[in-house]
């Protein structure tokens, strides 16, 4: 145990007052120049998410009508940040984050067990960037950014 007549001031190590402030400012300010990529960042996230779910659906209902399940049928309403599933008399709705439908008039895009899907459609991003949808030859979906 220390007496109180043992203290040293003169040899006690620390950080001054100033140097706390420069060291704080300086995370304040890496943090604030970081917090606005980290939102682009979250949102070329959520839009790969969501294309690769759409790509998920797209691959089961074809999988499901090759099956011979029925004619699923995938909706895409003009303008929403969703598409539908229809099949065997069920509907979901499933979400696209951080992308919108960017087409005139409903799109429907049916699966059969014969044919390849031949389809076309484009989503649009909140930063206008822009993702077109068409299916190969084996009628599996590919998505293309447009330039």
């Amino acid at each position: 145990m220390l007496r109180k007549g043992s203290w040293n001031a003169e040899s006690e190590a620390g950080f001054t007052l100033l140097e706390i402030i420069v060291v704080l400012t300086l995370i304040s300010l890496l943090a604030g120049l970081a917090y606005p990529m980290g939102n682009i960042l979250k949102e070329r996230i959520l839009v790969k998410l969501s294309l690769a779910q759409l790509k998920d659906d797209w691959l089961e209902l074809q999988a499901h009508a090759l099956g011979g399940g029925g004619r699923p049928v995938l909706v895409f309403p003009p303008g929403t940040d969703y598409y539908l599933i229809h099949f065997d008399g069920l509907s979901l709705k499933r979400p696209l984050a951080g992308l919108t439908i960017d087409a005139e008039s409903e799109k429907k895009i049916v699966f059969s067990g014969s044919d390849p899907v031949d389809s076309e459609l484009t989503l649009r991003t909140a930063t206008g960037d822009r993702y077109h949808l068409t299916s190969n030859a084996r009628g599996e979906p590919v998505f293309k950014p447009n330039d």
